[in-house]
């Protein structure tokens, strides 16, 4: 008997987060998710993450404020996949 494992669209974005698939995080929140929930924090802060890691660094940020910014997990994750990363020199052109 085989058994199907459903993943709920946030697990699916944290695996792409996860696993560096930036693109595939940004498309994924693009064209997977339906508008009412692209517009959810949890949502939000891996759609900012994956535009920052994409090359698009103040779209990125612009969606980093008030809610995003205060979820539990928020610093964590910006310190994961954003700061950690950019400490090759780079800095954020605003």
């Amino acid at each position: 008997m085989e058994q199907t494992i459903e993943r709920t669209p946030a697990q699916q974005v944290d695996t792409l987060l996860r696993g560096g698939q930036w693109l595939e995080a940004r498309a994924f929140h693009e064209r997977e998710l339906p508008r009412t929930e692209r517009s959810e924090p949890n949502f939000q802060l891996a759609y900012a993450i994956a535009r920052i890691r994409c090359g698009r660094e103040r779209a990125g940020l612009e969606l980093l404020k008030g809610a995003v910014l205060a979820l539990p997990k928020a610093r964590a994750d910006r310190r994961r996949y954003v700061v950690g990363r950019r400490g090759d020199g780079h800095r954020f052109e605003l």
